[in-house]
């Protein structure tokens, strides 16, 4: 690896693996909650839902901030497209979160068979596929530096 380099590419593959680990965990409790056999109370669900779309903005503010939105766009010219496709992804899954958690407060039925909650399950799946492609990025990020 570039020895010049290696710093802040660490640097930012660790954060970035930390942050996500933090947001995948919270993302886990509403599946839990809503796969189980049992009918959850919806004020459960939506308690939870407006956790996760509260860490969720508070992640993407921090993320955007970070050497992943920032630094690597410059740097590493051939991540740019992804890297945007990405950062383009933030608000559509904050806006889903937060309507999910308005109709979780309204509803009577968050079970794994309602609408709510197969609607509260693709959004989830959402999220894990943009973590995902974020950390495809990083890992495409470690091998370029690594052919220097």
């Amino acid at each position: 690896m570039n020895p010049a380099s290696e710093h802040w590419i660490a640097r930012t593959i660790k954060q970035t693996a930390d942050e996500h680990s933090e947001l995948l965990a919270k993302t886990r409790a509403i599946e839990s909650l809503v796969e189980g056999m049992h009918y959850p109370p919806p004020g459960d669900v939506a308690r939870k839902l407006r956790a996760l779309a509260e860490h969720l903005a508070a992640h993407i503010d921090e993320e955007e901030k970070s050497p992943l939105y920032t630094t690597v766009p410059e740097k590493v010219p051939e991540l740019r497209d992804e890297i945007a496709l990405r950062r383009g992804e933030h608000v559509p899954l904050m806006i889903a979160l937060r309507q999910l958690t308005v109709e979780a407060e309204r509803a009577h039925d968050a079970s794994m068979a309602s609408a709510l909650g197969m609607r509260i399950r693709s959004a989830v799946a959402a999220i894990r596929q943009h973590e995902a492609g974020e950390s495809s990025i990083l890992h495409r990020l470690r091998e370029l530096d690594a052919l220097d």
